[in-house]
């Protein structure tokens, strides 16, 4: 009910990402709780959901992070979003050029891998740190 909630706040917290979990978790105890029908929870589960936008901007800033790397270490500058959505399995190819694209930045990855595990391979005690 309505009145079991702050008036200037609502249900759902400002400034939280997982807003809903955040809903959930501050329910007051004393609420009784019900499953309701898709058609009503299908307000919160639509493309331009506050949880569908924070899932959005988590991917985006993953995918970023994913280049980040593949840039600093593999030497790989030329990877975008859909790129990473493909190594990730998220997505499909779109085209020729994608997947040579995507098979080269794994090579290269893998290469950056097997030269971390060398050391260990060769008996050699250094850890990295």
């Amino acid at each position: 009910r309505r009145c079991d909630f702050d008036p200037a706040s609502g249900p759902y917290p400002e400034g939280e990402e997982a807003e809903d979990h955040c809903c959930w978790l501050g329910l007051p105890l004393h609420l009784q709780y019900a499953n309701l029908a898709d058609v009503v929870c299908y307000l919160r589960r639509h493309a331009t959901s506050r949880s569908a936008e924070a899932a959005m901007a988590i991917r985006r800033s993953s995918y970023a992070a994913v280049r980040r790397f593949l840039a600093q270490q593999c030497g790989v500058e030329e990877l975008e979003d859909g790129d990473v959505a493909v190594l990730w399995g998220s997505e499909q190819p779109a085209s020729a050029e994608q997947a040579t694209r995507v098979s080269a930045a794994l090579s290269k990855a893998e290469a950056l891998f097997l030269a971390l595990m060398a050391p260990l391979a060769d008996g050699c005690d250094d850890r990295l740190p």
